[in-house]
Protein backbone atom coordinates (compact mmCIF):
# COMPACT_ATOMS: atom_id res chain seq x y z
CA UNK A 1 0.00 0.00 0.00
CA UNK A 2 0.99 3.47 -0.82
CA UNK A 3 2.82 5.67 2.21
CA UNK A 4 2.62 9.09 2.63
CA UNK A 5 6.09 9.84 3.41
CA UNK A 6 6.54 7.71 -0.16
CA UNK A 7 4.04 9.98 -2.02
CA UNK A 8 4.87 13.43 -3.41
CA UNK A 9 1.00 14.76 -3.13
CA UNK A 10 1.98 18.24 -4.12
CA UNK A 11 3.84 17.38 -6.81
CA UNK A 12 1.53 14.75 -8.58
CA UNK A 13 -1.18 17.75 -7.94
CA UNK A 14 0.23 19.95 -10.00
CA UNK A 15 -0.02 17.47 -13.28
CA UNK A 16 -3.46 16.92 -12.61
CA UNK A 17 -6.07 18.24 -15.43
CA UNK A 18 -9.18 17.60 -12.85
CA UNK A 19 -9.40 19.84 -10.18
CA UNK A 20 -11.53 17.51 -7.94
CA UNK A 21 -8.62 15.25 -8.37
CA UNK A 22 -5.99 18.02 -7.51
CA UNK A 23 -8.47 18.90 -4.56
CA UNK A 24 -7.80 15.11 -3.62
CA UNK A 25 -4.05 15.40 -3.50
CA UNK A 26 -3.65 18.85 -2.09
CA UNK A 27 -5.91 17.30 0.94
CA UNK A 28 -3.32 14.33 1.33
CA UNK A 29 -0.56 16.91 1.22
CA UNK A 30 -1.65 19.03 3.97
CA UNK A 31 -2.36 15.98 5.79
CA UNK A 32 1.06 14.60 5.38
CA UNK A 33 2.61 18.16 6.49
CA UNK A 34 0.40 17.71 9.51
CA UNK A 35 -2.71 19.90 9.41
CA UNK A 36 -5.35 18.69 11.05
CA UNK A 37 -8.61 17.61 8.79
CA UNK A 38 -10.63 20.81 9.87
CA UNK A 39 -7.83 23.17 8.92
CA UNK A 40 -7.44 21.42 5.48
CA UNK A 41 -11.11 21.52 5.11
CA UNK A 42 -11.12 25.04 5.62
CA UNK A 43 -8.18 26.23 3.69
CA UNK A 44 -9.66 23.97 0.65
CA UNK A 45 -12.83 25.46 1.32
CA UNK A 46 -14.33 21.71 1.32
CA UNK A 47 -16.44 20.12 3.82
CA UNK A 48 -14.28 18.51 6.71
CA UNK A 49 -16.42 14.95 5.47
CA UNK A 50 -14.90 15.00 1.92
CA UNK A 51 -11.49 15.70 3.85
CA UNK A 52 -12.33 12.64 6.24
CA UNK A 53 -13.29 10.61 2.65
CA UNK A 54 -10.45 11.49 0.98
CA UNK A 55 -7.98 10.71 3.80
CA UNK A 56 -9.30 7.71 5.10
CA UNK A 57 -9.74 6.22 1.66
CA UNK A 58 -5.94 6.83 0.87
CA UNK A 59 -5.07 5.13 3.89
CA UNK A 60 -7.42 2.25 3.98
CA UNK A 61 -6.76 1.72 -0.02
CA UNK A 62 -3.68 4.00 -1.62
CA UNK A 63 -4.02 6.65 -4.00
CA UNK A 64 -5.50 5.02 -6.57
CA UNK A 65 -8.87 4.57 -4.69
CA UNK A 66 -8.81 8.58 -4.47
CA UNK A 67 -9.23 8.39 -8.61
CA UNK A 68 -11.64 10.71 -9.74
CA UNK A 69 -12.73 10.04 -13.96
CA UNK A 70 -13.18 12.90 -16.23
CA UNK A 71 -14.72 10.75 -18.97
CA UNK A 72 -14.39 7.08 -20.53
CA UNK A 73 -11.07 7.86 -21.72
CA UNK A 74 -9.58 8.94 -18.38
CA UNK A 75 -11.25 5.51 -17.04
CA UNK A 76 -9.28 3.53 -20.10
CA UNK A 77 -6.02 4.81 -19.57
CA UNK A 78 -6.28 4.65 -16.02
CA UNK A 79 -6.78 1.33 -16.02
CA UNK A 80 -4.21 0.52 -18.15
CA UNK A 81 -1.75 2.49 -16.12
CA UNK A 82 -2.75 0.56 -13.06
CA UNK A 83 -2.90 -2.69 -15.53
CA UNK A 84 0.96 -2.69 -16.56
CA UNK A 85 2.13 -1.51 -13.13
CA UNK A 86 0.67 -4.73 -11.69
CA UNK A 87 2.02 -6.66 -14.45
CA UNK A 88 5.63 -5.26 -13.91
CA UNK A 89 5.41 -6.97 -10.20
CA UNK A 90 6.39 -10.56 -11.39
CA UNK A 91 6.16 -11.78 -8.00
CA UNK A 92 3.00 -10.29 -7.34
CA UNK A 93 1.81 -11.44 -10.38
CA UNK A 94 2.58 -15.43 -9.53
CA UNK A 95 1.14 -15.35 -5.94
CA UNK A 96 -2.14 -13.90 -8.01
CA UNK A 97 -2.09 -16.10 -10.45
CA UNK A 98 -1.36 -19.76 -8.59
CA UNK A 99 -4.15 -18.84 -6.43
CA UNK A 100 -7.68 -20.80 -7.10
CA UNK A 101 -10.18 -18.13 -7.17
CA UNK A 102 -13.29 -20.19 -8.52
CA UNK A 103 -14.04 -23.37 -9.88
CA UNK A 104 -15.41 -22.66 -12.88
CA UNK A 105 -16.79 -26.19 -13.44
CA UNK A 106 -19.32 -26.10 -11.13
Amino acid sequence: MDSLNNIDFKKLASQQKSIQMKMRLLALAHFKDGHSRTKIAKFLKVSRTSVNKWVQTFLEKGLEANQFFADYEDIVSKVCRAWNSFLECSTRVRQMCSRRWIELTR
